[in-house]
């Protein structure tokens, strides 16, 4: 169906009956709306030759328009409910083209806009007023009439909540029009990831959609159907909560009182039902950047929150949404990828300006401070200090120090100070080490990153890989060889989940510096850097339950526990060397799970 049966001219070339019902349901009054709610009764495709009506109804023609001395705004959203009925069986069955709903959908988002004025208890009176007219149209009907009221429901404080037997959920959108909600669920999601298709409804539409999924534990299918709608893979679906998240920090008109707590709401549920979904997006959503966005919303609704009423300095805002971060930077195997994230975009600021208003007004926050402080303590007594092996971590918490000292913000305050006293020791011994690993590195040898060579030379010697510098090989073949395997080709510039390895091996080298030399055929040695400072023991070679080929024997066998995970990095130590690595194999490809 081209463009050109969108133009209202075209309703003259319809069936004379057509043209009775198209002229009817344009002229009617708003007491008599029985040529509207006919039009869903019609053929499929008789309500497609009507398209063009639809169109203009949605459009607002003379004398529907409210607020420009028309019809009420009740009447007009009872008239247009038919409307979206039908537009909604037309895009199921696949009749109404891309081209043509492209200029359809800011007719329907001016039909989904126009009550955000009446009141809850309007709905009722309407309904009750226009029970005997529209015998076929119930109360919940009217509450579920479309998206202008599934918006309205949503800021309600009585929806958020839980829904009554008065006040419907507003899921019902779902259910009695899901061609619609699909288009809606494409729509957004190509406005986001596009940015030549933005869209001045952008942000209403993603928390819309946020909404929705609130909504799962009463419509289980609802998620599936985001799910599928944003590509079927956890990638597709992890980008649709970030970008949503970022799209929403970017909306300027949060500062209204009736959005923002609402705004709020809606993330953290969504944050939690996505954790629920699947176990693997966890790790996916902090690897696109999940923290950094959360962080930057914190801080963005601060700033947003003392000018707003509904939340007060914006205490309640900061606390809801540091619950999740905690949480998930806390989780069994964080990676240093992830704290970097969240210290670059200004995590310790964050927990200052939190800690700060907490501490201003303890009365009417004491029960968000009494969960957001262990929180917070187990963030600098174990997540930080167990991140301390990273030389990407590192910098960035000298960087996030040195920018908290220029906000002049006091920091740690209150239960903070002890666990922060504990970690500044270790955090200083680490950075002078990374120091002194930074005025050796210029001349510091590496071992070739060729899965069968592992050559020692020079750096100045060997050849960077040229996407993320990190991985050496000292020629065009090796280089080849490890892409081919995939070893490389895996992990290579994703957002810098590869620490740089030579750093670890130069920590380990200095931290078993402090043992003696045992005899490599009886002993191994375990370093566990879990919990922050190292914990050095020399165990039995039983122990370690791993078989060593008879060329190996001669070697020491060092295993390092990394970060607050389960992994652990096996490295081979020559006893005639001095406790120098042989062969530092600390790529994540050599990363053994126990």
């Amino acid at each position: 169906m081209p463009d050109r049966t969108l133009q209202w001219a075209n309703i003259t070339k319809l069936p004379v009956r057509l043209q009775i019902m198209a002229k009817s349901a344009l002229n009617c009054s708003p007491g008599y709306l029985d040529p509207m709610f006919a039009i869903p009764r019609l053929p499929v495709r008789d309500q497609a030759s009507l398209l063009p009506l639809l169109y203009r109804l949605l459009e607002s023609p003379e004398g529907m328009d409210p607020g420009d001395g028309g019809i009420a705004e009740a009447d007009y959203i009872l008239k247009t409910y038919p409307v979206l009925q039908s537009i909604d069986t037309l895009l199921t069955k696949s009749l109404i083209p891309e081209s043509c709903m492209v200029g359809l959908w800011p007719r329907i988002w001016k039909c989904v806009c126009a009550h955000q004025t009446m009141e809850d208890g309007e709905w009722a009176d309407v309904a009750a007023s226009k029970r005997q007219t529209l015998s076929s149209l119930t109360a919940t009907d009217v509450r579920k009439v479309g998206l202008s009221v599934l918006r309205r429901l949503c800021v309600s404080d009585r929806w958020l909540s839980g829904a009554s037997s008065e006040l419907p959920a507003p899921f019902g959108i779902v259910h009695k029009t899901p061609g619609l909600f699909r288009h809606l669920v494409h729509l957004w999601r190509g406005a986001v990831f596009d940015p030549s298709r933005a869209l001045p409804y952008t942000a209403d539409l993603g928390l819309l959609l946020c909404s929705i999924l609130i909504s799962n534990h009463a419509a289980p299918h609802v998620q599936d159907e985001i799910f599928d709608a944003c590509g079927g893979t956890s990638l597709d679906y992890a980008m649709f909560v970030v970008r949503h998240i970022r799209t929403a920090r970017r909306e300027k008109e949060w500062h209204k009182s009736a959005m923002l707590p609402w705004t709020v709401q809606s993330l953290t549920a969504l944050l939690e039902i996505t954790v629920a979904y699947s176990d693997v997006l966890i790790e996916i959503l902090f690897d696109i950047g999940l923290a950094a966005e959360l962080v930057k919303l914190s801080l963005c609704l601060d700033r947003l929150g003392k000018a707003s009423p509904p939340v007060a300095n914006g205490v309640g805002v900061m606390l809801t949404l540091q619950g999740p971060i905690f949480t998930l930077l806390s989780c069994a195997k964080p990676n240093p990828s992830w704290v970097r994230q969240a210290l670059r975009a200004g995590l310790l600021p964050a927990i200052a300006k939190t800690n700060l208003d907490i501490l201003a007004s303890p009365g009417s926050t004491s029960m968000n401070a009494d969960t957001l402080f262990p929180n917070q303590m187990k963030l600098l007594s174990d997540v930080l200090p167990g991140q301390l092996t990273s030389y990407s971590v590192l910098s960035q918490l000298e960087r996030a120090l040195a920018a908290l000292e220029e906000t002049q913000l006091k920091f740690p305050i209150g239960p903070l100070i002890t666990p922060w006293s504990r970690m500044l020791p270790l955090f200083k011994a680490r950075l002078a080490l990374k120091n002194d690993f930074d005025s050796r590195g210029r001349v510091g040898i590496v071992t070739c990153d060729g899965p069968q060579c592992r050559q020692e030379f020079s750096k100045r010697e060997f050849k960077r890989c040229s996407h993320c510098r990190q991985a050496f090989y000292c020629d065009e073949l090796c280089q080849k060889t490890d892409w081919k395997l995939g070893t490389h080709k895996l992990f290579c510039g994703k957002l810098g989940l590869t620490p740089p390895p030579a750093f670890l091996a130069f920590l380990a080298h200095t931290d078993a510096k402090r043992l003696p030399c045992p005899d490599p055929l009886a002993t191994f040695t375990a370093m566990d850097y879990t919990h922050g400072a190292v914990d050095l023991r020399i165990r039995s070679l039983s122990e370690l339950a791993l078989f060593l080929p008879e060329h190996e024997s001669k070697y020491y066998q060092t295993c390092v526990k990394v970060g607050a995970g389960t992994k652990q990095l096996r490295l081979a130590v020559l006893p005639e060397r001095s406790w120098a690595f042989l062969a530092p194999s600390q790529t994540l490809r050599d990363f053994t799970e126990v």
